[in-house]
């Protein structure tokens, strides 16, 4: 066994430095490793195994490894083991080095019988240790104190919450750095130099791992970034040591707050007068280091869906909400030592808030590229140079501010114009500003634009004189943003919002007006000064105060810039409002494409400052046919509520006046004229005692508008808007009040206030089933369906009649005109408990001939006996539910069942289609929850018009996209099948009951409602309105079909393909088209169905293999269907492909109709094309179906088939080419077999020139 000196040796570590300075240290974790008891005392005893008795031993091993372990392991590596008996008997410990050398005692000099010696001392308390003897030489302990102590007493950095700086290292001292690395960004500038290296972890004690960032080596070990502090030459030494104090301070107090997007600094350290802080590594850069490397998700705007949009829109604004409430945490501290939301009489002022001082943490292994912006990263405020604590706020504080400015480019026109002031914390909301409209400006257009936007500033984002005022070109910019199609109506999405918000409250030059001055109290949040001396312990409670810059005026008010409390809740409005999604999203969907076409705006820059003249214009517009939208539409259904309403139960119920204010009772809401403007300041001070106020307030707080912001509310029809009447309503208008079909006042009636139920009606009940009745009427009566096709299920469940208690199963119905209804619901968990009293969730063999003799109401689920309510009272005697008509599997061995089913589950188009409708149990998890319960109530107010008639002022629910087409029912494979198919269905959901057919969507508020995509599902007489548009609508119709499907879950993956089959063969035979597996092959040749079908990627998240299929039911790759996992079409603009005539299908010789499925295939369908090689390892727009990993790698040089180009006109060598990248498998015979692997954008100088002109078979 080697000896413990050599252990030691082996694990010393050289660190090479960037400038080839080698560096030699041992870790704290290889001293814990190798100083273990053992090998204490088995030196110990070697050492002094004559002298030293046992507890002696045992005293002085425990020392060592407790408190000495570093100075053990040194005397061991130097061979001096004779001093631990000097060490041990002063208890020197390793809290007490370094040491230094004292004196050094030649022979003769020597007090102690003639031998040399010499004396050490502690730097940190002053304990000597003396040696005399021949052992260890003046030299050698020269040598410990000049060297090798220095390398094995590496520091140890602990948190610690005082602000502390600790005595410096000597300029000897290693530091616990295992390697350095280049930066790989801009790592120097005026005030301080940045190195990246890795840190040993055993020299960072720290409670939590979350602290050191999220890039390690293969050890655990961080990177880490060490910034050394730059000062000009000739500062005196006290004020570099009070500069640095203060950043340290600084930097403690983000620690303290331990807020996400605040940096959290590892340590500080002085070493020779050099001022150095420790960070964990940001592996993205800062935030202009991601805007310069990432492309913006606005470049390859043709490449990137809304899916893409939502996904990276929820990270964009996380990040600003959290940069946001980061400034609101320095501005406003909670005082963690009192109770829950009391703000701390300390606050921090930033400084020199710009993207160059916000960091960028995130996943290492996911490189910058398109399409992979990578929204896991995480945006952290860094760089506390410029930061200053202040013990009071500047409203009390009349000296001005000391600190040095932060970058000009990003500093308020205070910084410039009021220089002897005091600097209020709002200096960082406007350097806050800048950089939400600049990454706004990279979001939509992308880093050349931004560039754009620099050069037309000219170093400043406002104007001197004649007065301060944001630059015109910055408001041109706005402007553009504004107008893009993406962030129109800005009342109505997230980023026209945020550029509103950045423009009325950030961006703005009056920091204060006289009309907002408060009183400031012990949690004071205002920003006002003080003329005179203000006592801590009473605080005054009146003030003169004075703006810190104002504007001169002629307005009753003056826009001033908000605080960051107030920038937070704005933000949070936003995004809370974009999440609920009432008529305000994240982005215009239909704008996304526009603006793609579009291209980025022309801003003409100002000659002059006179007047605007500033123009936005735009550049290379290409026209294409445009995408089919997804926008709905709402009409009040007056002719149902007079049938519905007049003399049914709930017409005949009481109200009472709700609660109003002296304004709102004298607002004439019931008139058409109806116009309010307010502001949601002016209206909240009444929403607590007045129930309009507050109906009105929260339509604004859900729609994300601003406190300051006059918003006017109109009537619209039988309706109210929020900002013209052009917008979506947000209230609607009803009286219960009838004189037979139409309201009894005239007042009301003349002024189109409809009748109608303020409150949901209970589910099942009288008045309810009346409106399902009615809607039923009016479709047999008024609405084209399809020809009966006399089909009838094998199976139907008998329900009888309203007075019926038991239902019995039914088989092979040799009756006419069978009328039965359809339940499409959700079976839950298989491991759901099954409640005791229901003893026929499923029909097997076992329980079939129970059932076919009759079973009490009581022994069925809940959905299913609602089901069969629902069913009895509208007058149908059969219902069809796939559990209780189809043999489920009982036990192994079941091939009765296994059978059933597969000859069953063929027949579900033919069951949905010809069912008289369907009922969609939308609101029940699972089937013992059922669908007839209580839904959220709705919400109203009522009041009284001028002829004493009541109406009701009524929360508008009606929302179909949210309650049915996201809602969880529709998230199951099956079901969208379901829906499809069905020529009828009435949705249960938890807000209200929907009635679906081909002609639109009627809500149980007596509102209509259409949708073209929605039209497409619900067609009655599936999928027959394809017929009405051109090939590129077709196209989307069938394409969003199949991306939504795609998502869906299923409890057999292998189900699939299965789970849509009667669709796509309606599909086939509407589009007279051929195919299989998603993807159809048009007889009109002028058709690219088979060429864009082939064209798909993955959602964003990568794909599975589905490897379990049998043999005879296997699905090539070049389908969507050989995979699990969502997936999307390939941005492809209707009309922009040229499709290639050189694949071969296997679609080619079936007729209309006929799927390559519908027999089984003698052997696996394959396409044939010529292959192509890339030129290029990796191509710019490559989508990898699974992505590559250790144990998945692509050969290289990557190999494709062109599918389509591009028409659009470019230079040849740039003109984009429709890839799919396959990959070889195996050779059969001759022939070489290849397998898809993903699809690419290529270039044609990506891709060698064509070699040969031989064809490969894809799999």
């Amino acid at each position: 066994m080697a000896p413990l000196s050599k252990k030691i040796e082996k694990e010393i570590i050289t660190t090479v430095y960037q400038d080839r300075s080698e560096h030699e240290w041992i870790s704290s974790a290889s001293i814990r490793k190798l100083v273990t008891e053992t090998e204490v005392e088995a030196v110990l005893r070697k050492e002094k195994s004559a002298s030293w008795a046992t507890a002696d031993v045992e005293k002085a091993k425990e020392f060592f490894l407790k408190s000495a372990s570093r100075l053990f392991a040194l005397l061991v590596y130097l061979g001096h083991e004779e001093l631990l008996d000097n060490f041990y008997s002063k208890r020197f410990n390793d809290d007490m080095f370094p040491i230094e050398l004292v004196s050094i005692e030649e022979e003769n000099d020597s007090d102690d019988q003639g031998q040399p010696g010499w004396t050490v001392k502690s730097t940190k308390n002053g304990n000597e240790i003396k040696y005399s003897g021949y052992g260890v030489t003046d030299r050698q302990i020269q040598s410990l104190c000049k060297l090798w102590q220095w390398q094995f007493f590496v520091p140890v950095f602990r948190v610690d919450n005082d602000n502390s700086i600790g005595p410096p290292f000597d300029q000897r001292c290693q530091m616990p750095f295992t390697k350095e690395l280049g930066t790989g960004h801009a790592a120097k500038t005026h005030f301080s130099v940045v190195r990246h290296f890795v840190m040993d972890l055993s020299h960072l004690e720290f409670s939590t791992d979350e602290y050191l960032g999220d890039t390690f080596d293969d050890k655990r070990n961080p990177h880490v970034a060490v910034k050394e502090l730059i000062f000009p030459q000739g500062l005196e030494p006290g004020k570099i040591k009070k500069t640095a104090e203060n950043e340290s301070v600084v930097l403690k107090r983000f620690r303290k707050q331990n807020h996400p997007h605040l940096i959290r600094a590892l340590a500080y350290y002085t070493q020779d007068m050099r001022h150095f802080f420790i960070f964990p590594w940001a592996n993205r850069g800062n935030l202009r280091d991601f805007w310069n490397s990432q492309p913006s998700i606005g470049t390859p705007s043709f490449n990137v869906n809304f899916q893409d949009w939502i996904s990276y829109l929820n990270w964009f604004f996380a990040q600003l909400v959290g940069l946001a409430a980061a400034v609101e945490c320095l501005h406003y501290p909670p005082d963690k030592s009192t109770q829950k939301g009391k703000r701390s009489s300390e606050s921090c002022r930033h400084g020199d808030l710009k993207p160059e001082n916000v960091l960028c943490f995130g996943n290492v292994n996911q490189e910058p590229g398109l399409g992979n912006t990578p929204t896991d990263v995480k945006l952290v405020i860094a760089d506390a140079g410029h930061a200053r604590v202040h013990e009071t706020p500047t409203e009390y504080r009349i000296v001005a501010t000391t600190t040095s400015g932060g970058t000009l480019l990003y500093s308020p026109p205070e910084a410039e114009v009021q220089t002897q002031d005091a600097r209020t914390r709002r200096y960082d909301i406007w350097s806050l500003g800048c950089l939400y409209l600049e990454f706004l400006i990279w979001t939509l257009w992308g880093k050349d634009e931004l560039e754009k936007f620099h050069r037309t500033l000219n170093g400043s984002f406002y104007v001197k004189v004649p007065k301060p005022a944001l630059k015109p070109e910055v408001t041109s910019w706005i402007e553009a943003i504004r107008a893009d199609h993406r962030c129109s109506p800005a009342e109505q999405t997230a980023l026209g919002r945020l550029v509103d918000l950045i423009e009325k409250r950030l961006l703005v030059v009056n920091v204060k007006t006289p009309s907002s001055d408060s009183v400031p109290s012990g949690n004071n949040t205002g920003d006002t000064q003080v003329r005179g001396t203000l006592s801590k312990a009473e605080p005054p409670f009146v003030f003169v105060t004075k703006p810190t810059m104002k504007l001169e005026s002629t307005e009753p008010s003056v826009p001033e810039r908000a605080k960051s409390i107030e920038v937070c809740k704005e933000m949070n409005k936003i995004v809370a409002a974009a999440k609920k999604g009432d008529s305000f999203a994240w982005i215009n969907e239909d704008g996304i494409e526009r603006a793609a076409r579009q291209g980025p705006p022309n801003i003409t820059s100002y000659l002059s400052n006179e007047s605007r003249r500033n123009s936005v214009t735009t550049t290379n517009e290409v026209d294409f046919t445009t995408r089919l939208d997804n926008n709905w539409f709402y009409n009040t259904d007056s002719t149902i509520s007079g049938t519905i309403v007049p003399g049914s139960r709930e017409q005949r119920k009481k109200y009472e006046d709700s609660h109003l204010c002296g304004r709102c009772q004298t607002l004439k809401i019931w008139s058409l004229d109806f116009e309010l403007s307010d502001t949601l300041a002016n209206i909240s001070k009444t929403s607590n005692s007045c129930d309009l106020c507050r109906f009105l307030s929260e339509a604004m707080e859900n729609r994300a508008v601003r406190p300051d912001e006059t918003i006017k509310f109109v009537r619209v029809g039988s309706s109210l808007t929020l900002g013209d009447r052009h917008r979506s309503a947000i209230y609607s208008l009803c009286t219960t009040s009838t004189d037979g079909r139409r309201p009894e006042s005239e007042t009301l009636r003349s002024n189109d206030v409809k009748l109608g139920f303020p409150s949901l009606l209970k589910p099942g009940s009288e008045t309810h089933i009346k409106i399902l009745s009615e809607w039923i009427r009016r479709c047999d009566n008024n609405h084209p369906l399809p020809a009966a096709s006399g089909f009838i299920p094998t199976r139907l469940l008998a329900v009888g009649d309203q007075n019926s208690k038991r239902v019995r199963l039914v088989c092979n119905l040799r009756e006419k005109d069978v009328y039965y209804v359809a339940l499409s619901h959700r079976w839950g968990s298989p491991n759901r408990e099954q409640p005791v009293e229901v003893k026929f969730p499923t029909t097997n063999k076992e329980s079939v001939h129970k059932i076919i003799n009759g079973i009490d109401d009581t022994d069925l689920p809940q959905t299913f006996l609602d089901a069969v309510i629902i069913t009895r009272k509208l007058g149908v005697k059969y219902l069809w539910i796939d559990s209780l008509c189809i043999l489920q599997k009982f036990g192994d061995g079941d091939s009765e069942s296994k059978d059933d089913w597969n000859r069953e589950s063929k027949l579900m188009e033919q069951v949905f289609s010809s069912a008289y409708f369907t009922i969609a149990a939308s609101c029940a998890e699972h089937r013992f929850q059922g669908f007839l319960k209580q839904r959220t109530p709705r919400q109203f107010i009522t009041m009284t018009a001028e002829d004493g008639a009541q109406f009701h002022i009524c929360e508008v629910i009606d929302n179909f996209d949210r309650d049915v087409e996201q809602g969880e029912l529709n998230k199951r494979g099956w079901v969208l099948q379901e829906r499809a198919l069905s020529r009828r269905t009435i949705h249960f959901t938890k807000t209200q009951t929907y009635w679906e057919c081909g002609q639109g969507i009627w809500c149980e508020t007596f509102t209509e409602t259409k949708n073209a995509i929605a039209s497409f599902v619900g067609d009655s007489d599936f999928p027959r309105s394809v017929e009405a548009y051109k090939e590129g609508k077709t196209l989307q119709l069938y394409q969003i079909l199949y991306t939504r499907y795609s998502t869906l879950g299923l409890s057999y993956r292998t189900d699939r393909p299965r789970a849509i089959a009667g669709l796509e063969k309606r599909l086939m035979k509407a589009l007279n088209s051929s195919g299989g597996y998603g993807i159809f092959q048009s007889k009109d040749k002028t058709n690219n169905f088979f060429h864009r079908g082939l064209l798909w990627q993955h959602d964003g998240v990568k794909l599975t293999r589905i490897d379990d299929f049998k043999l005879e039911e296997k699905v090539p790759s070049w389908s969507w269907m050989a995979f699990e996992g969502g997936i999307r079409y390939m941005n492809v603009l209707p009309g922009d492909i040229v499709p290639a005539n050189d694949i071969i299908s296997p679609f080619g010789e079936l007729e209309p109709g006929i799927s390559y499925t519908d027999s089984p295939p003698e052997h696996l369908a394959e396409l044939q094309a010529p292959i192509r090689t890339l030129a290029v390892p990796t191509p710019a727009h490559l989508i990898l179906d699974v992505p590559e990993g250790p144990d998945h790698r692509l050969v290289r040089p990557l190999q494709c088939i062109i599918v389509g180009t591009s028409k659009r006109v470019t230079d040849d060598a740039q003109r984009t080419h429709y890839a799919l990248i396959v990959s070889y498998i195996r050779k059969e015979g001759e022939d070489k077999i290849y397998e898809r692997a993903g699809v690419a954008f290529l270039t044609t100088g990506e891709l060698l020139p064509p070699q040969d002109e031989r064809y490969i078979r894809i799999q």
